[in-house]
């Protein structure tokens, strides 16, 4: 996947399907984005999910994987990366903004802004059957500048690999 020395990259996924495992960007594991000294930005939505169905604005490690999974930006100054996922006109119980699930030690959500730049990371939901906007499991995020993890309206979750007691912010 996209690998740059000085190069912004941008994805944006929207989805209004309404199906179980309805998912605005879904990165399969082992996906890899580096944007050298560039920045990485990635809005996932999806929009009118109803009853119990998956509906997650971006979901890393859906599936259950093998390989690690990174997202690196050596950018300096400002926003390095900047992930955010929402779910609008939602009524599921399981309308997560920003999701990673399904990480384990041997293949965790790294994403790593080495330079000085900041990393933002965001979930919101309209969904008032769903309990947490943002849910980060296995995920270790490492910065060199300022981390900003926000879980709009609803509560954020930060677990360690699935079995494993790790999980990392620094």
């Amino acid at each position: 996947f996209p690998s740059h020395d000085n190069g912004d990259v941008t994805i944006r996924g929207y989805s209004n399907a309404n199906t179980t495992n309805m998912f605005g960007i879904r990165p399969a594991h082992g996906l890899n984005i580096n944007a050298g000294n560039g920045s990485i930005l990635m809005e996932g939505t999806t929009d009118g999910c109803t009853l119990s169905n998956n509906c997650h604005g971006v979901e890393f490690g859906h599936t259950l994987g093998t390989v690690a999974t990174n997202i690196i930006s050596t950018k300096a100054t400002g926003t390095a990366i900047s992930i955010s996922g929402s779910t609008i006109n939602s009524t599921s119980s399981d309308s997560v903004g920003l999701s990673a699930w399904n990480q384990t030690s041997s293949n965790p959500l790294n994403i790593k802004a080495t330079g000085g730049g900041k990393i933002v990371l965001t979930g919101n939901t309209t969904s008032q059957n769903t309990v947490c906007a943002t849910r980060l499991n296995g995920t270790n995020v490492i910065g060199a500048g300022d981390i900003e993890i926000t879980s709009t309206n609803k509560c954020l979750t930060l677990a360690p690999y699935a079995g494993d007691t790790k999980n990392a912010v620094s």
